[in-house]
Formats: structure tokens, C-alpha cells, sequence
């Protein structure tokens, strides 16, 4: 495992020409950025689960680089430790290391949080929770770059996607149409819910891992249980008649359709 670099620099006070202590020296930590960290909820029919996705900043030389990482819960303290990269059985190429760490159902309210580097540096913080977003706030974030501090959280019965009208866009667009004249609009405000982003785009939503392109067509809608199923099968109708397009549905439960 190789561990990062912190520089931390010990100021001592002068007084005059006489040094007032020796015995109380003011560390000050000084430390470059070295991870992103950012929140994320897993979907499933049976809970919603926070976990916390890191990667360096800079590229490792080893594609399989992991961040050695490690969560702990202690009634409402929270504590994410940062502690290294672990290269072994390296395959050679450049990216960045990565690490997942899972927080598991946490109920709403207020929790002290402790982001630390290697023992070495720390970071004070607190998540709060509750019904509509996650809401993680700290008072210096030395080592790291928090990617959002509010991650909020996708409404029930709720399904978005993307199609890729390139191959055959007169049925994309009838597609789309079908879709649109089945589900039910949503009205959700404007930010990062993980899965996806609510903006000022033309569409209004940027799906999570969408293709770059002016030939991609990103929506969101509500869902109703007589629609569902309906939906459903326009999409496996839609795909079985255009092998060549490209579409993708996911929604709250966590399915992909």
C-alpha cells in the first residue's frame, strides 16, 4: 500500500528576539487535495442505502488502483477514513484510484461526521437527513473536494432514461411521445439526485452516464401502477423493432427496464 504525502508545517511565535514558548507549538496542516468524494444512494424495492464513492484527483499508474478506505458508525457519529493507495497485482495504464464505502439505511436526522486522511489530518463535519435530500457540511475539507454536498433524493414512482434517436429518429421521437402521453409529469427541484441531475437544460435533466450528443434525448416522468406495465412494453416493443437504437429506463426501485 503506498501512502500519500501530507505536509504539515509547525509555527512557532516570536516575540522580540525571545521565544515566548517552546512548549506550545501551533501545528497548521497543509494539505493538497488529493480525493473526490461524493455521496450516492442505492435504490432497491426494499430500502434505500447511502454510500460515499471516492477517487483520486490525479491518476495512478496501475488501472486497478483501489483508495484504502474504511466507514465506521458509532451511534450518530459517522466516521469515513482515507488512508492510501492499494496497488497490488497492478495492471499498468493511467486512472484513477477508486473506492466505495457503504453507510447502509441511516434513519433521518443529524450526525456528526469525521472525514480523516492516514490518521494525520481531520476534517469536522455533519450530514443531516431527512425525507427529501442528504445534506453533508464540514467546517474545512483539507485533503479532499466534497463533489456535492447536497445529494437529493429521487422521488417515489419515478422513471428516467435516455434515448439515442442517431440510428432512427422519427421512431424515437414517436417513442418518446407514447412515453410522455402515459406518464405523469413531475415537478422537482433543481440539483443533484445522483442517478441524475435537474437543470436548466433544454430538457431539463441530465441522466448520470448519459452519451455526450445533440442526437440524445433525456427524460423523467412519473409513473402510475395501471401505466407501468404499459410503459414497460412500449420500451420492449421499441427495442425488439430497433436493435440499433439505443435506450435506457431505470427507476425508484432501483430496476432497469
Amino acid at each position: 500500500m503506498r501512502y500519500l504525502p501530507l505536509i504539515a508545517v509547525v509555527i512557532l511565535f516570536l516575540s522580540g528576539c525571545q521565544l515566548e514558548s517552546l512548549n506550545d507549538p501551533v501545528l497548521v496542516t497543509d494539505v493538497e487535495d488529493e480525493f473526490y468524494v461524493d455521496m450516492w444512494e442505492s435504490l432497491s424495492p426494499s430500502q434505500r442505502t447511502l454510500s460515499f464513492r471516492i477517487r483520486t484527483i490525479e491518476n495512478e499508474p496501475c488501472l486497478n488502483s483501489t483508495v484504502n478506505a474504511a466507514f465506521a458508525k458509532f451511534g450518530n457519529e459517522l466516521t469515513l477514513e482515507l488512508n492510501g493507495i492499494n496497488e497490488a497485482d497492478c495492471v499498468p495504464g493511467d486512472g484513477p484510484a477508486r473506492s466505495e464505502e457503504f453507510a447502509g439505511s441511516l434513519n433521518s436526522g443529524l450526525y456528526k461526521f469525521n472525514l480523516n486522511l492516514q490518521n494525520t489530518v481531520f476534517n469536522a463535519g455533519q450530514l443531516e437527513i431527512n425525507q427529501s435530500r442528504y445534506f453533508l457540511d464540514f467546517e474545512t475539507e483539507n485533503g479532499f473536494n466534497l463533489l456535492h454536498s447536497i445529494l437529493l433524493r429521487v422521488p417515489e414512482k419515478s422513471f428516467w432514461g435516455y434515448i439515442d434517436y442517431a440510428s432512427n429518429p422519427s421512431a424515437a421521437a414517436q417513442l418518446a411521445d407514447n412515453i410522455a402521453s402515459r406518464g405523469l409529469p413531475l415537478t422537482l427541484s433543481r440539483g443533484y439526485y445522483g442517478h441524475f441531475t435537474i437543470d436548466d437544460s433544454v430538457n431539463g435533466i441530465q441522466v448520470t452516464n448519459m452519451p455526450v450528443g445533440d442526437e440524445v434525448l433525456p427524460f423523467i416522468w412519473e409513473y402510475t401502477e395501471g401505466s407501468k406495465a404499459e410503459i414497460q412494453n412500449l420500451i420492449a416493443n421499441f427495442r425488439n423493432a430497433h436493435p440499433e437504437a439505443t435506450i435506457m429506463v431505470f427507476d425508484d426501485l432501483g430496476q432497469t427496464w
